[in-house]
């Protein structure tokens, strides 16, 4: 780990956590962390530790909800992931690590409405995602690792939701199908790399199921 991030890190947790409990201790009960031996919400920090003795996860919580720092590592002490909670929230700065310490992940909330980002270990951008209330919610991208866009969907409640299109490495188009509340609803059309239609396209879908292809209008 990067000993500055490391130095951080210890110093930030050290302020940051009150009663700190095995999370073996605590029961979860409607997504509320209680204290098994006092059935009291947990204000604190739970742990877990690898089998090689090195903290594996440290989670903050206030009146059993998720709140504050959290935590987790790999087992050589390099940090995995870092989240910060309020109110059972998503809020602030996240960020995940490759266990050789590149930038794997990196996401910004105000109260559970952020953005996501995920990295190849090149450094090139893989994912792209929007949230709203902890839930998928908006433009969704894939990237190939040369930077070409992959996939790209939309999202609403943490469903898909309108049109949903893929394409190859290339940049061809590689399929298009349409989505209403989570469920294909519409025309699904596939391609080859070369640009004509594969033999079983276009498919017609209502309500998740297929149809005729009379049902569905080009």
């Amino acid at each position: 780990m990067n000993p500055l991030l490391m130095l951080f890190s210890v110093f930030f947790v050290s302020i940051s956590y009150g009663t700190e409990v095995a999370y073996d201790e605590l029961t979860i009960t409607d997504g509320l962390a209680y204290d098994s031996n006092t059935k009291k919400l947990f204000s604190g920090a739970s742990t877990q530790y690898h089998t090689n003795g090195e903290l594996k996860e440290k989670t903050a919580y206030i009146k059993g909800k998720w709140d504050g720092l959290s935590e987790i590592f790999y087992e050589n002490g390099q940090l995995e992931y870092q989240w910060n909670y309020k109110d059972g929230r998503l809020n602030g700065a996240t960020t995940g690590f490759y266990e050789s310490g590149e930038l794997k992940y990196k996401g910004n909330y105000l109260d559970g409405n952020g953005i996501e980002e995920s990295f190849y270990k090149t450094g090139q951008l893989e994912d792209r995602a929007h949230y709203k209330g902890d839930q998928q919610d908006g433009l969704s991208e894939s990237f190939y690792e040369n930077g070409q866009l992959a996939d790209k969907a939309n999202y609403k409640n943490g469903e898909y939701n309108g049109i949903a299109v893929e394409y190859y490495k290339s940049g061809q188009l590689k399929s298009t199908v349409n989505f209403k509340n989570g469920n294909a609803d519409g025309l699904w059309e596939r391609f080859s790399e070369q640009g004509t239609a594969q033999p079983e396209s276009p498919t017609c879908y209502q309500n998740g199921s297929t149809v005729q292809l009379s049902n569905c209008s080009h």
